[in-house]
C-alpha cells in the first residue's frame, strides 16, 4: 500500500513540474514574440536625414582609411561610403536607445 501510494505521488508530481514547464515556456515565448517585431518594425519605419559632412570630418575620415585602402581603390568614395555607414549605425542605435546624441 505504501509503495502504491508513494509512486502514485512521484507520478502526480511529475505531471505537474511538466506543465509547470510548459506553461513557463508558452509565456516566455510569447512575451519575445511580442518585443521582436516592435524593435524591427520600428527600425525598418526610421527615416534617414540629410547631414552635411564638415571638411574636418572628410579629413579625419580619410586618414583612417588611407592606410587601410588596397590600391586602385577610390579614397573619396571609401570615405563616402564609410561616413554613411557611420551614420546609419549611429541612427538605428540612437532609435533603439544604445546612444544618445
Amino acid at each position: 500500500m505504501k509503495n502504491s501510494l508513494y509512486s502514485c505521488f512521484k507520478n502526480k508530481s511529475l505531471y505537474i513540474f511538466l506543465v509547470f514547464v510548459l506553461i513557463i515556456g508558452i509565456v516566455s515565448a510569447g512575451c519575445s514574440e511580442n518585443k521582436k517585431p516592435d524593435i524591427i518594425s520600428d527600425i525598418e519605419g526610421t527615416k534617414g536625414y540629410v547631414r552635411t559632412v564638415s571638411g574636418e570630418e572628410k579629413e579625419f575620415y580619410s586618414g583612417l582609411l588611407e592606410k587601410s585602402l588596397e590600391d586602385g581603390e577610390d579614397l573619396e568614395k571609401a570615405v563616402e561610403e564609410k561616413i554613411n555607414e557611420d551614420n546609419a549605425l549611429y541612427l538605428i542605435s540612437n532609435k533603439m536607445g544604445l546612444t544618445q546624441p
